[in-house]
C-alpha cells in the first residue's frame, strides 16, 4: 500500500496515539464536573481592593429583624425599634399605646385594639390571650411574645 520506512511508521503511530489520547482527554474533561466560578471581587482579598468595592458586611441581628415584614408585605420600621426594646420588658396589662407600638407588627390601630380589649374585658390572664384581639394570630403572637413580660 504505502511504502513507509520503519521510522515513518513509528512516527505516524506516535502522532495518531497522541491525537487519540487528546480526544479521550477532551471527552473525559467535558463530562467531568465544572469547577465553581469564584468571584474574587466579593472576597476580602487583593481583588476586592483592586475593584474598589468593599467586602459585603456581615448581617447583624438588627438587619435580620429589619427584614421582617408587616401585614402588608412591606419592610416594617417598627421591627427596627423592636431591636431596641429588651426582651420581657413590656407588660401588656399596663403598657400604653407608644410602648405597644414598639413591638413588631403592632401599629397604632393594633395598639388601640389591645388597649380597648383590655379596658373592655379586664386585664389579660396570660400572654396567649392576645390572640383574642382581632388581628393578632399565632404568627404575630410568636413574634411579640419574647418582648412581653410574663403575667403572674
Amino acid at each position: 500500500m504505502l511504502d513507509l520506512t520503519p521510522s515513518e511508521k513509528r512516527t505516524i503511530f506516535i502522532i495518531s496515539g497522541i491525537i487519540i489520547l487528546a480526544g479521550l482527554f477532551y471527552v473525559i474533561r467535558s463530562y467531568s464536573e465544572k469547577p465553581a466560578i469564584i468571584d474574587y471581587s466579593k472576597s476580602d482579598s487583593v481583588f476586592s481592593r483592586l475593584s474598589h468595592r468593599p467586602p459585603p458586611p456581615e448581617k447583624s441581628v438588627q438587619d435580620n429583624i429589619r427584614e421582617t415584614t408587616n401585614t402588608h408585605g412591606v419592610a416594617s420600621d417598627k421591627s427596627q425599634s423592636a431591636a431596641k426594646i429588651e426582651k420581657g420588658s413590656i407588660d401588656i396589662n399596663i403598657a400604653n399605646e407608644k410602648e405597644l407600638e414598639k413591638l413588631p407588627r403592632i401599629g397604632p390601630k393594633m395598639a388601640n385594639r389591645i388597649i380597648e380589649y383590655r379596658n373592655t374585658n379586664g386585664p389579660f390572664k396570660s400572654v396567649d390571650d392576645l390572640t383574642n384581639v382581632k388581628g393578632i394570630g399565632k404568627k404575630t403572637l410568636k413574634l411579640i411574645k419574647p418582648y412581653l413580660r410574663k403575667i403572674r
